[in-house]
């Protein structure tokens, strides 16, 4: 799944709802937007939501504490494998790591429905599937 491109000088977002943003960047000015003071990431939010130590994700990821602690910082960056790799960690999809905070009032609902999907067995998921969706406004076509 790809959440964010280079084209030419252009940079282009797409989040979950897949609305696109695109934005021109110049070439001296690539670097500031990467460098941004939005918070984009929630590795540390993520980890801490699910009651673990640096550690105990260093554990399950395969990874490094020190490569854990930088990647939290921001001063390590993270691509695709590290978004997996966190996903199935933490049981979240890798665009949650980079999109929601769990630990946000606004966000913590939605992270609670993701924690109790992820512990859904797959036989039961069609059966919970069809069971959510009589809860919503969303009309069958």
């Amino acid at each position: 799944m790809i959440h964010a491109m280079n084209v030419t000088d252009s940079y282009i977002s797409v989040n979950p709802n897949c609305t696109f943003l695109m934005t021109d960047i110049s070439a001296e000015n690539r670097h500031n937007v990467a460098m941004s003071d939005q918070k984009t990431q929630f590795f540390k939010e993520w980890r801490k939501f699910r009651g673990l130590t640096q550690e105990a994700a260093a554990e399950l990821t395969g990874l490094a504490r020190a490569y854990i602690s930088q990647l939290e910082s921001g001063t390590k960056r993270h691509n695709a494998d590290i978004l997996d790799k966190f996903a199935a960690a933490y049981t979240c999809e890798p665009w949650e790591l980079i999109g929601k905070n769990p630990l946000a009032e606004e966000d913590k609902e939605g992270a609670e429905i993701v924690d109790i999907w992820a512990h859904i067995p797959a036989r039961n998921r069609d059966q919970a599937r069809q069971i959510l969706e009589t809860f919503t406004d969303k009309k069958k076509a």
